[in-house]
């Protein structure tokens, strides 16, 4: 075929795959150039999987988290999967409770210097919640008397800077004078937005209010009314949160004539709380004190004491596709009176409860595959003394261990013990002492860990015999 000279040439021809073919332009000439194809590069070595950080297998011994020459009680602690944690507690300074702070340092499992979190001269504060985002600040509530004496308590929030170590300036989060606002409690997502939900007093019914913290302004939003029912009190408010800071609030109210279990989400993204939803409706019995986990998605788990006879506890799940609730199921033995219940969920949506039944304590597993719980088990076999377990708490990481703590007569003091279980053989241990100081009684634990390698912290109070009451705590690493 031939073509009109001064024109562009295009000839197309048929390469091996050896060859590729490029076509040129211009001049009376058709350009054809034969050209080997380049080899293919070989495919790249995918990189091996980043090593995993060692897993916590042991308690490495009771140590104080404050020393002071005052009584300090309500403790509470959070940790972050960064090895950040703070606990925070009350402290009588001889004129007024006070509530106090300090930072766990991971490396050399040591506490840091007690730093004052609060200088409001007015009254007492009490309650104080904590809670920790991945880079180590802190976000800490809790109800305080402003104008001293038995004056009206208010809801109040203070942040800790990890950047300088610092505490800000306390602040009230809620503006009511209709009557008290009380037992705070707060969670913050991995950026340092936290909600607070609170029980506030009206001058009619106790209700439940919230409040958003926004961590890149370093405020407060203004106070949301979770529910309107005012046909009875609302009491007991519990929030968790998952990874894109929705959060979902729990709380017990009487309606009519029984106590029911509420609940409402709020979602990050609209920065708006829903509708008040029941979350059961057993109308026999009371539905109290209520505890909820929330997994990495927004699933979530709550228990709850519901006061048949004997008392039971009680269990729903929030499947967060369909947006609902399921059925409200009983996860004890039902043998004797169960009460205290708490739980905790890992990173597939798994959740173990813990609760004292009679004299013991009892743990039960959600399987989040097959939607169901399993058979309640003891987790602790001492039998001496007069008195039993009590209040058991607990924290899971994400792989589904959990630890238990609690405190229990000894034969000799009422002391802190704990259990673990392993997701690996799907079983606990044997429950262990984690603290032998028997000056005086060891109570009102509490425990947090880091959700990645299982570490964990558990605080307390810790009596010494001579009327002085401290904070200790010990690390599991």
């Amino acid at each position: 075929m031939s073509l009109n000279a001064g024109h562009t040439a295009l000839k197309l021809v048929l390469a091996t795959s050896l060859f590729a073919l490029v076509v040129g332009c211009g001049g009376s000439q058709d350009s054809l150039l034969l050209i080997p194809a380049p080899t293919p590069a070989p495919a790249p070595t995918p990189a091996p999987p980043p090593p995993q950080p060692p897993q916590a297998t042991a308690w490495t011994g009771a140590t104080p988290v404050e020393i002071s020459a005052e009584s300090a009680e309500q403790p509470h602690v959070a940790y972050n999967a960064s090895g950040h944690a703070m606990a925070v507690w009350t402290q009588f300074d001889g004129a007024v409770t006070s509530i106090w702070a300090s930072k766990f340092d991971q490396p050399s499992n040591n506490w840091g210097k007690a730093a004052l979190v609060e200088q409001i001269t007015g009254g007492d504060a009490a309650a104080p919640k904590v809670s920790v985002d991945a880079a180590g600040n802190a976000l800490v509530v809790w109800q305080q008397r402003v104008a001293g004496g038995f004056s009206q308590w208010s809801i109040y929030a203070n942040h800790y800077r990890i950047s300088n170590g610092t505490w800000a300036t306390a602040e009230p989060i809620e503006v009511g004078t209709a009557g008290d606002a009380v037992v705070p409690t707060v969670v913050v997502d991995a950026s340092g937005n936290g909600v607070a939900v609170w029980r506030q007093f009206d001058g009619a019914h106790a209700d439940i209010w919230a409040n958003r913290y926004t961590a890149s302004t370093t405020s407060w939003g203004t106070p949301t009314l979770l529910e309107s029912d005012d046909t009875g009190n609302a009491d007991a408010p519990r929030i968790a949160m998952d990874t894109d800071g929705n959060a979902m609030a729990v709380w017990s109210q009487k309606v009519f004539a029984w106590n029911s279990i509420f609940s409402n989400r709020f979602t990050a993204s609209t920065s708006s709380w829903g509708t008040a939803t029941l979350v059961e409706t057993n109308d026999i019995s009371n539905a109290k004190f209520p505890e909820i986990a929330v997994d990495a998605t927004g699933n979530a788990v709550v228990v709850w004491r519901e006061d048949s006879t004997p008392s039971r506890i009680a269990s729903n799940r929030f499947n967060v596709g369909a947006g609902t609730w399921g059925i409200p199921a009983l996860i004890d033995t039902g043998a004797s009176v169960a009460t205290s219940p708490a739980v905790a969920m890992d990173g597939a949506g798994n959740a173990l409860a813990a609760w004292r039944q009679g004299d013991d304590a009892m743990a039960n597993r959600f399987d989040a595959g097959t939607g169901t719980w399993g058979t309640p088990v003891l987790i602790e076999t001492n039998n001496i003394g007069p008195t039993g377990v009590g209040d058991v708490v607990i924290a899971a990481d994400a792989a589904g261990n959990a630890i238990a703590v609690w405190d229990q007569f000894d034969g000799i003091q009422t002391n802190i013990f704990a259990n673990r279980y392993s997701v690996d053989t799907g079983t606990w241990g044997t429950a262990a002492l984690i603290e032998t100081d028997n000056a005086g009684r060891a109570r009102s634990v509490r425990i947090a860990n880091d959700p990645l390698t299982g570490r964990a912290l558990a605080v307390w109070t810790q009596e010494d015999g001579s009327g002085l009451i401290s904070i200790l705590g010990n690390h599991f690493k």
